[in-house]
């Protein structure tokens, strides 16, 4: 699935989340099953902008089991994107440990991550509402190149 998230950016990158999801409803893709698709395709739609609703496309006709994992997985989905925000791959690891109502995500990182952290405190407000953790981010000793 994070493989095939921003795979609408080859049509346009305004609503590629949209884009992504036509794209991976209807295509034969190896190694998910036929009858996956519409989870999967969920998935890429709602990394971004708005959280699934039961009058969305798809989602409402999911049942509720499904419903659940494309929410999970669409708000880790999430948290991995917004640590890539520029596609610089400038964290290298990502340690998370919990603590009461929050989550540490202790990263390994190449540089400033900035974007990154802003990505975060946005996109991961998914992630606190289905998982009741706040996410947020310490640091490891910077890595040179």
């Amino acid at each position: 699935m994070a493989l095939l998230h921003d795979i609408g950016q080859h049509i346009s990158y305004a609503r590629h989340h949209k884009h992504s999801l036509y794209l991976i409803l209807h295509s034969e893709i190896p190694g998910i099953a036929p009858d996956e698709l519409p989870l999967v395709a969920l998935v890429a739609r709602y990394h971004r902008r708005a959280e699934p609703r039961e009058g969305h496309y798809l989602y409402r006709d999911m049942t509720a089991a499904d419903r659940a994992r494309v929410e999970k997985l669409a708000a880790l989905l999430r948290i991995a994107d917004s640590l890539d925000r520029e596609h610089l791959q400038r964290v290298h690891s990502v340690e998370a440990r919990l603590h009461e109502d929050r989550l540490e995500l202790r990263l390994a990182r190449n540089g400033s991550v900035l974007l990154e952290q802003w990505a975060l405190r946005t996109k991961g407000k998914l992630f606190a509402r289905i998982f009741g953790l706040e996410p947020y981010v310490t640091f490891d000793l910077e890595r040179s190149p």
